[in-house]
């Protein structure tokens, strides 16, 4: 039986990636894929306002047309069309109103926070701001970052965490775990019958990891979360990349696999991986 191989995080033009939705689709049947889900960003900040990077909110029919317009050229590739939508606590009403607008075009939506209280803390601009943090302020951002996950997680609106702790993306590490704030999340998402996202993405950032890291792996692992796997591509060479070693570590850890679309499916990871 041919492998199942999916990357449910790829992002294209119309927010901050590279490329048109067929020359991912090209590298991903060049590459073996299975599935894949496109992820454009859409981030409305605290204010109601468009953020940088995001999709355009007038944009969403044609996002949804050119992603299933692309799709009918290359079945039998599995190709679904998905948000990655950032919570920001002043946002939050608009983005469950356009959400609510397109609940029957969306494939699935991934949760993401990439700002804490107006610090964009994964962009390359940020670390000379890392690097003037105390290790009292790098905990105080880990901390608040995980409180707004956990807050954005439990509106219900998502169905996928994406890069659960990408907070350390350029290695700037807490002084400890914060798995005592992370288990609220993971507990929450088991709740609400979502999903984390294994993503090699770390790999290529200067953190050099996973995302998650393996002490969460391990947490999830005991508490049974299902997890998808990811690339978060921005480029089409980046759309495998990192993708198998996304994939043992689900092997390994026997984390239940779970295939977004009209909510989640959830599979034995020996069974189909």
């Amino acid at each position: 039986m041919k492998r199942f191989r999916a990357n449910y995080h790829v992002h294209t033009f119309m927010s901050d990636g590279s490329s048109e939705p067929v020359k991912y689709l090209e590298k991903a049947v060049e590459s073996g894929l299975t599935e894949i889900g496109f992820t454009d960003h859409l981030i409305i900040l605290d204010d109601g306002s468009v953020g940088p990077g995001s999709l355009d909110p007038e944009r969403l029919d044609e996002y949804i047309d050119a992603m299933r317009n692309a799709a009918s050229l290359f079945k039998p590739l599995s190709v679904k069309c998905g948000l990655e939508v950032d919570y920001t606590p002043g946002g939050i009403r608009r983005v469950e109103e356009i959400l609510a607008s397109y609940r029957h075009s969306l494939d699935y939506t991934l949760i993401g926070v990439h700002i804490v209280d107006g610090f964009e803390f994964d962009i390359p601009e940020s670390i000379p701001v890392w690097r003037s943090l105390s290790q009292e302020q790098v905990d105080k951002v880990y901390r608040r970052y995980y409180q707004l996950l956990l807050d954005g997680v439990r509106t219900g609106l998502f169905d996928v965490v994406a890069h659960l702790d990408i907070v350390k993306r350029f290695g700037f590490k807490p002084s400890r775990s914060f798995l005592d704030l992370i288990e609220p999340i993971l507990l929450s998402v088991k709740t609400l019958r979502m999903a984390v996202e294994v993503s090699s993405a770390g790999l290529r950032h200067p953190v050099n990891e996973l995302y998650p890291s393996e002490e969460i792996v391990a947490l999830m692992s005991e508490l049974r979360v299902p997890v998808t796997s990811s690339t978060d591509a921005h480029k089409p060479e980046e759309i495998s990349t990192g993708l198998e070693a996304v994939v043992e570590l689900i092997k390994s850890k026997r984390l239940p696999f779970a295939v977004p679309g009209g909510g989640l499916k959830v599979f034995d990871s020996l069974k189909v991986l």
